[in-house]
């Protein structure tokens, strides 16, 4: 029997995204709380992203996460471009789950996957770029390390917003769930999970002060850094940068 088992976890992620982590946590006897933290949008203007995809051809495309995948393709769909810049491109992502979705959403297959999945592993992984077209679509909140190492190189770096991040909406009434104390950990796979959570709970009079008493999952160190700039108190991070990582980092600190 799983050391999950029971557990109510809730999960952060954008409603179009938290299916995976929920099913996971289900396999493993966890009850998952769904609380959509953050709500995914086109950027409101599109024309950096869009005078990317119609230029000349990139050499490489980098993608840090599948909303940034999903964006593109959408992006390509509603321009009628097919590949557009990115036919031909090597293609890097920063991790399995990145790869799956740009197979998935684009067609294409993966070059470069770090060994670690994280921007700054993703930023070693790669080779000289001084000189090549590189292609970075970001959420409007990125961190700038990726863009900051690859224009150091002197790549010819065209970082645009391929979405945005707004506060999600839906799910379990976690304000209740929190006072009640029938909440055993909450999971955070990216920083504007982190910053959503506390935009949520406050904006439905829950009391944030409540998060310090819940073990706090986050996918991996960015994220991690991003929850301690705002004050939350993260307990968990796992060795992997997975879901699955997560789930195993989960069972380990509930045990």
């Amino acid at each position: 029997m799983s050391t999950l088992t029971g557990k109510r976890i809730a999960v952060t992620r954008a409603a179009h995204q938290a299916g995976e982590l929920a099913a996971l946590l289900r396999a493993n006897g966890a009850v998952p709380l769904l609380y959509p933290c953050v709500a995914i949008s086109p950027p409101t203007d599109t024309h950096a992203l869009d005078a990317a995809l119609r230029g000349e051809p990139f050499a490489w495309a980098l993608f840090t996460s599948a909303n940034s995948v999903r964006a593109v393709a959408q992006r390509l769909a509603t321009l009628g471009l097919g590949m557009g810049a990115l036919a031909g491109a090597h293609i890097a992502a920063v991790g399995p789950a990145t790869a799956a979705a740009v197979r998935r959403e684009l067609g294409l297959a993966t070059t470069t996957i770090p060994e670690r999945f994280d921007a700054a592993s993703l930023a070693q992984a790669l080779p000289d770029l001084a000189g090549e077209r590189v292609f970075l679509p970001q959420s409007a909140i990125a961190e700038p390390l990726l863009a900051d190492t690859l224009a150091q190189a002197d790549a010819r770096l065209a970082a645009v917003v391929a979405y945005e991040n707004g506060v999600g909406a839906g799910g379990v009434d976690l304000p209740a769930l929190l006072a009640a104390r029938q909440v055993d950990a909450i999971t955070l796979t990216s920083a504007s999970c982190a910053s959503g959570l506390l935009a949520r709970l406050a904006a439905e009079g829950g009391d944030v002060a409540l998060l310090a008493d819940v073990p706090i999952a986050c996918i991996g160190p960015s994220t991690a850094r991003a929850a301690l700039a705002l004050g939350l108190r993260v307990g968990i991070t796992p060795g992997e940068h997975t879901l699955a990582g997560l789930i195993a980092a989960l069972e380990d600190d509930l045990a």
